[in-house]
């Protein structure tokens, strides 16, 4: 059987510059980074983050040789208040890395990095007693991130069908 995934909405999520990191804990670097807010966008859901979540991520190296890779296991949460004033938890976990032969270059804070560069795959889950929303309660769903330099992640989120 085919997988397919229907488009569910663009979430945007906007750093406060708090970013605090724990170097050598348990399994790599914690890097924990707050939530200011963002947009959520699409045929599905719309509305806005609220400034009360943040991604509690651990960057390691991993694999040998020359080009050792820099991966971090992502673990976020975040709270989504719809246009009509539902609200919906979100969590995802996910990996993200650069492909080690991805050109090294600065950015400009809050420019798109090329996803061509990078893997950033997401599992969001949504938890909500709205109506309008409770099948959110019931899907898998996949996400595909763009990262901004000093600014935060962009994710399409899809329903796995």
């Amino acid at each position: 059987m085919d997988i397919n995934l229907e488009f569910l909405f663009r979430i945007v999520i906007e750093t406060s510059g708090g970013i605090y990191r724990i170097p050598d804990a348990a399994g790599g670097d914690r890097i924990i980074v707050d939530v200011s807010g963002g947009t959520v966008a699409g045929p599905k859901v719309n509305g806005t983050v609220m400034p009360s979540g943040g991604d509690w991520g651990e960057a390691s190296r991993q694999g040998g040789g020359r080009h050792p890779l820099t991966v971090t296991a992502l673990d976020a949460r975040l709270v989504l208040r719809t246009l009509d004033d539902a609200t919906i938890g979100m969590t995802y976990r996910g990996i993200a890395y650069a492909y080690p032969d991805a050109p090294r270059r600065r950015y400009e804070a809050g420019t798109e990095k090329d996803p061509a560069g990078y893997y950033f795959r997401t599992t969001p889950y949504f938890h909500t007693g709205h109506p309008d929303y409770d099948w959110l309660n019931r899907i898998v769903a996949v996400a595909t991130g763009i990262h901004r330099e000093r600014a935060g992640p962009i994710y399409d989120v899809y329903q796995v069908l």
